[in-house]
């Protein structure tokens, strides 16, 4: 009785885990530019967004090197994965000097850049952040 008993509260244990692992989703889209650089995206969270102009780590960051094709079509598709349920903001940029990183003057940027969803001089989270709890398809970034 006692390993019956074990052995459905075992069960038990193992659905709920099941029922309440998170779920990840894919973000993906498509950036036009202008430069032949190589762009950086990143999918910036709330605790990151102070630093969203710094490239970001996988799955978060995305470093994409551009072949002699793409730099002709000025386009290229873009797909976050494995993104956990919340809140974020993409921004994405080209390196047109080659140093890993988006060159800034009094903290404006000197390289071409650009967001999805909304564009403000002074970005501000709640402005900007959008929700992830389903797959994302779709989406336009301009890099100007």
């Amino acid at each position: 009785m006692v390993k019956k008993a074990m052995l459905l509260l075992g069960i038990l244990l193992m659905a709920s885990a099941f029922a309440y692992a998170e779920e990840k989703y894919t973000i993906s889209g498509v950036v036009y530019f202008q430069h032949d650089s190589n762009i950086y995206m990143n999918l910036v969270t709330r605790e990151s967004f102070p630093n969203r102009l710094e490239p970001l780590p996988q799955p978060f960051g995305i470093y994409i090197k551009l072949t002699p094709e793409q730099r002709k079509a000025k386009k290229i598709p873009f797909k976050f994965e494995g993104i956990p349920k919340g809140n974020y903001f993409i921004v994405s940029f080209q390196d047109l000097n080659k140093n890993d990183k988006l060159d800034r003057e009094i903290g404006w940027p000197t390289e071409p850049f650009g967001t999805y969803k909304t564009f403000e001089v002074m970005l501000q989270w709640d402005n900007v952040k959008f929700l992830v709890d389903q797959n994302i398809t779709g989406i336009k970034i301009n890099i100007e």
